[in-house]
C-alpha cells in the first residue's frame, strides 16, 4: 500500500522508501515524486501519457501533475521532494512540466538513491536531487502547466474533505458544474468513480495510521471518514483481501 506525503509528514521536506508492490489511482500533490524500479515492472499515466518501466528505468513526476502508478509484481525506490530542495532548478521550470517524464537514470545515481536515507543530512540528499535533475534535464523538453483545472480542484477537495462528508454533489456545487458532468469526467479522466477514489483515499489514510500510529481500528476509521464500521471492515477486506488487524500485524511485522 502507498500513500503519499503531505509537507507536514516529510522531514525537511524529503521523505525516500523502498517498496514492494502497490498501485495508487490518479492523484496529485504539490511535491515532486521520483520512481525509480529496480526489479519487475510497472505502469505509470501522467495526465495523457502512459509510461511502461522496467528494471533500471524511472519517471520524474513534477508538482501538480496528476499521476497513477499500476506494479503487481516487483521493487521501486520512492522518494518525495519539496520545491525548496532543489530551489535553483525549481526556479528554472516553475509553471511548467516535462512533455515525457521518464529517464533512465545512471547506475551510479540509482546506487546514491540506494543509500539516501530520511536521517540523512540536508546536503546529501539535496546533492542526489541535483544530480537527478541534472540527468533529467539533459534531454527534457517543457511546456506550460496547466495545473489550475477541474482535475486540481477535485483532488484538493477531496484531500481537505476525505475525513468528514466528501460528495461529488458537494463538489458539482462548489465548481459549479452540473452534478453528471463532474461524475462522467472524473470516471473517464481518473478511471475510477469519484465515491471509489474517496474510499482509496480515505483506506490509503487508515493504513497511513495503522503503520504510524498506535490508535485503535475505531479511531482510524472514525478520522478517515468512515462513519459505518461494517463498511470500513468490508471496504478494507475488499481492498487488500485481510483485516484492518492483519494488515497492522503484517506491517510491525
Amino acid at each position: 500500500m502507498f500513500y503519499e506525503f503531505n509537507d507536514s509528514d516529510i522531514s525537511e521536506n524529503f521523505a525516500i522508501s523502498c517498496q514492494d508492490n502497490f498501485s495508487f489511482p490518479a492523484h496529485m500533490h504539490n511535491s515532486f515524486e521520483y520512481i525509480t524500479m529496480l526489479s519487475g515492472h510497472a505502469n505509470i499515466k501522467t495526465n495523457s501519457n502512459e509510461y511502461s518501466l522496467k528494471a533500471g528505468e524511472a519517471v520524474l513526476i513534477f508538482p501538480n501533475q496528476v499521476h497513477s502508478f499500476d506494479m503487481t509484481e516487483g521493487k521501486h525506490i520512492l522518494c518525495i521532494f519539496a520545491n525548496d530542495m532543489i530551489a535553483s532548478y525549481y526556479s528554472k521550470i516553475d509553471g511548467k512540466i516535462p512533455l515525457c517524464n521518464k529517464l533512465t537514470p545512471p547506475e551510479y545515481l540509482t546506487e546514491l538513491f540506494k543509500t539516501v536515507k530520511n536521517s540523512s543530512g540536508k546536503y546529501e540528499k539535496k546533492g542526489v536531487l541535483y544530480l537527478l535533475c541534472n540527468e533529467f534535464d539533459k534531454k527534457a523538453k517543457y511546456t506550460v502547466s496547466d495545473h489550475r483545472g477541474i482535475l486540481h480542484h477535485i483532488f484538493e477537495y477531496v484531500q481537505k474533505n476525505f475525513d468528514k462528508e466528501c460528495s461529488l454533489s458537494g463538489i458539482s456545487h462548489k465548481l459549479g458544474y452540473d452534478y453528471s458532468y463532474i461524475s462522467r469526467y472524473f470516471k473517464r479522466t481518473v478511471g475510477i468513480s469519484f465515491n471509489n477514489y474517496v474510499n482509496a483515499v480515505r483506506l490509503n489514510n487508515v493504513c497511513k495510521m495503522l503503520d504510524t500510529t498506535s490508535k485503535s481500528m475505531i479511531e482510524c476509521a472514525l478520522e478517515s471518514g468512515y462513519r459505518s464500521l461494517r463498511t470500513f471492515n468490508r471496504n478494507f477486506k475488499e481492498q487488500f483481501e485481510y483485516s484492518p488487524s492483519e494488515y497492522r500485524k503484517k506491517s510491525k511485522s
